[in-house]
């Protein structure tokens, strides 16, 4: 039976105890038949003789009630020892179907009694899975915040590593050098955040010659976009944005995302703006990635309010350099 659980609902509750002990009474015809339904349950024969040596010698100073009284207490108190007798007691009480063997005179009280502790057990049995799904919903949760603790310690560490490689950007010399490690340290920054990458790639030609090279792309909001990255002294300006245009043009349903050190020229956003019927493309300044970093912004939360602003307002150049603090 599933009555019983660990704590104070591991033994039998006191009204319980009283129906079970009634019931025994009733369901006996006599005071053997008590303790053969006892043993039949699984209680220890050795608890059981004191009683059946009483009988043998005096029967009639024994009584049903002191038989089923005494025993019972002692199983109920026999811990996870008797844990098994006790189960076994309710269920063959519970499941008690012919009362034909029952004094006339007991026989309605009898059926009464094992109709109410049914009752007890099934009630006691909702509270028992009731506190089950509780405790099994506390710990499902305390499992998911266990987790989502772990992820935001892995991806603190991430991104820390992200940034202090970024930062150590600036002091390299090599332009070429720079902007090839910019890109695979924003990428690295887009893994952080569990956002999908495609590190970069050159599409080639049928002849083995390159015919254009992508500096990554990733998968944001179900939708795909080119990543380009520049780490350019001045301003981008048209040319270089409609070129990356024109690129996003041949790709139907792919997005852009144009990163540059420097910024962007005013013609440059007005050419953006221009193609957004067509194509969703969004320019972003390095200084706005580098003060996500030093302040723990959500980088998620930075694209999909430029996406907002490309989309929405029309606008593909709003630099977001503060927001609500919500590091990984």
């Amino acid at each position: 039976m599933g009555s019983e659980s660990r704590g104070d609902a591991h033994h039998w509750t006191p009204d319980l105890l009283v129906n079970v002990t009634r019931a025994l009474t009733k369901l006996c015809r006599a005071q053997e038949n008590v303790l053969d339904f006892l043993q039949g349950s699984g209680v220890d024969r050795a608890l059981l003789a004191p009683w059946r040596s009483r009988l043998a010698v005096d029967r009639k100073s024994v009584r049903k009630k002191d038989i089923a009284e005494a025993v019972l207490r002692q199983i109920n108190d026999g811990g996870d020892r008797t844990l098994a007798q006790r189960r076994e007691v309710i269920r063959r009480i519970v499941q008690f179907e012919n009362f034909d063997q029952c004094w006339d005179d007991d026989r309605t009280e009898a059926k009464a009694l094992v109709a109410e502790i049914r009752n007890l057990v099934e009630l006691k049995d909702s509270v028992t899975i009731l506190q089950q799904q509780i405790r099994a919903e506390a710990a499902r949760k305390a499992e998911e915040n266990e987790a989502a603790s772990r992820l935001r310690a892995r991806r603190r560490a991430e991104v820390d590593s992200v940034k202090s490689d970024l930062f150590s950007l600036f002091g390299e010399a090599n332009v070429w050098t720079r902007g090839k490690d910019l890109e695979r340290v924003l990428n690295r920054l887009f893994k952080a955040y569990d956002i999908h990458v495609r590190d970069p790639f050159a599409i080639v030609h049928e002849d083995g010659h390159p015919v254009e090279q992508i500096d990554g792309v990733i998968l944001l909001g179900g939708h795909y976009y080119l990543v380009e990255v520049k780490w350019e002294k001045e301003p981008i300006g048209v040319q270089p944005v409609g070129y990356r245009i024109s690129r996003l043009m041949v790709r139907p349903d792919v997005r852009g995302i144009f990163i540059n050190a420097s910024g962007f020229t005013g013609p440059a956003v007005d050419a953006c703006r221009e193609a957004l019927p067509h194509r969703l493309l969004f320019l972003c300044e390095l200084e706005e990635i580098t003060s996500l970093l030093e302040y723990q912004h959500d980088l998620t939360r930075l694209l999909q309010r430029k996406v907002e602003a490309a989309s929405v307002d029309r606008n593909p150049f709003v630099r977001i350099v503060s927001m609500p603090t919500q590091g990984p």
